[in-house]
């Protein structure tokens, strides 16, 4: 609150002594670093003769006092000399005496004025500085720093405590009382995460007093780009199918566009799929490489899978090889067929033989049976078997020799039924052999069966 007070001092000095009168006059004894202490002392030349006066000082403080210059007054001339008071930043919160000495370089002896001014602060405590060990800090470090705290309080200052954060992290730091004037320094750590985008924050320190917050400061730091891609690779093979896997993932924090290249041999192309359609493809000497594209953000991941397909090929040959041994099957194989015919004398077996190979068979027979149910006419027309009779029927053997490519026989025989069974009677195969290897047999079949 500004206060006017006017002081009158008037010094008379002994009859030889000459002497002028000066007075304070105080406009505002109350000062702060921010609004100075003002007073003006006021000095009056009631002397005959012009001269030069001036106002000195004694303070334990004269940094900041500023008191106006030396002036010449005519006889009967007055003049204010101002005095402000400036206290430093860390000026303590309490009363300051000074003295004043106006004097004149006419006058033989100069007033003394004693008088005091005080320093109001609107707080007890200030930060001073706030520092980090660092400017930039990548994912995942710590960001390290320490604040300078003083006290301005006249009184030993309690009760008082740091808060230092930025966005949702945040930390409190406290430490014993301060001296009027000491000073702290308190230190703290703040995480960074470890997915902490590229961006730039804002420290914020405050100093609590008594519940109550009395100052503040900010700092900036930058959190780092960080550019890592990590990849996976994994395969696996059951013979006839070999799958190739590639995972891709930005562990950085901050988006990447990433292209994944697969090489594929030119001869494996036809065989070889992706689980993805490439972005862009290119044929280069005896391979082609595809190219796959993705924005990753952070933490995200893409797959390509590669799968080469043997058992296609090794299907295709076990086809054709299958086809040669059908092929070669069928070039190494002969036909027999077996049928029967009713006639007047009975009925009418034939045997029809052919070789459809490229090869010629040696040693052939051809064996038949007939149960003892039926009778062999021994009149045959064509090539006579030979004939064994057994408990259970007759067994006919016809010896055909060498069966050259395109050969044909047919062989026939007669039975006659000695009994009737009705539904008709399957009769026995018939047997081609090369000598005692059998080539083939005929087809069953039933044929009515009466005498």
């Amino acid at each position: 609150m500004k206060k006017s007070w006017v002081f009158l001092f008037l010094i008379f000095f002994s009859a030889s002594a000459v002497a002028f009168p000066a007075s304070l006059d105080v406009e505002d004894r109350s000062a702060s670093p921010e609004d100075p202490a003002v007073f003006y002392v006021d000095i009056q030349n009631n002397m005959s003769q012009s001269g030069t006066f001036e106002v000195g000082s004694f303070t334990p403080k004269p940094s900041w006092f500023y008191v106006e210059s030396s002036r010449s007054l005519e006889p009967g001339e007055n003049h204010s000399f101002k005095i402000t008071v400036s206290p430093g930043e860390y000026a303590l919160d309490q009363s300051y005496s000074f003295t004043l000495y106006p004097r004149s370089s006419i006058a033989q002896h100069s007033h003394q004025i004693k008088t005091s001014f005080r320093v109001d602060r609107d707080r007890k405590i200030i930060l001073e500085d706030t520092n980090l060990n660092r400017t930039a800090y990548d994912p995942g470090e710590t960001v390290r720093g320490e604040a300078k705290i003083r006290s301005i309080s006249s009184s030993l200052l309690r009760d008082y405590k740091l808060r230092a954060g930025y966005e949702n992290h945040s930390t409190e730091k406290t430490s014993s009382p301060i001296l009027p004037g000491g000073t702290r320094t308190l230190s703290f750590q703040l995480p960074v995460e470890n997915d902490a985008e590229p961006d730039r924050k804002t420290l914020n320190t405050s100093l609590i007093l008594q519940g109550e917050k009395v100052e503040k400061a900010s700092t900036d730091f930058t959190i780092g780009e960080i550019l890592k891609i990590k990849r996976n690779t994994s395969s696996t093979n059951n013979l006839a199918t070999i799958t190739g896997t590639v995972t891709v993932q930005n562990q950085g924090n901050s988006p990447i566009n990433h292209t994944l290249n697969r090489s594929v041999p030119s001869y494996l192309t036809p065989i070889t799929g992706f689980n993805r359609e490439p972005n862009r493809q290119k044929e280069e000497a005896s391979k082609t490489v595809y190219y796959f594209t993705e924005q990753l953000q952070p933490g995200e991941s893409f797959t390509v899978q590669r799968q080469t397909n043997y058992w296609m090929p090794a299907t295709a040959l076990l086809g054709i090889i299958i086809a040669l041994a059908g092929l070669r099957k069928l070039r190494n194989t002969v036909k027999i067929r077996k049928k029967a015919e009713k006639t007047a004398g009975g009925l009418k077996i034939s045997i029809e033989v052919e070789n459809i190979s490229d090869r010629t068979f040696r040693d052939v027979k051809v064996e038949d049976f007939v149960p003892d149910i039926a009778s062999v006419d021994k009149n045959f027309e064509m090539a006579s078997p030979t004939v064994r009779e057994t408990n259970d029927g007759t067994k006919l053997t016809w010896g055909l020799k060498d069966l050259e490519p395109g050969d044909q026989r047919v062989l026939q025989y007669t039975i006659r039924p000695k009994v009737e069974v009705e539904g008709g009677v399957e009769l026995p195969k018939a047997e081609l052999k090369e000598g005692e290897k059998l080539l083939k047999k005929t087809g069953q079949f039933t044929t009515e069966f009466n005498p």
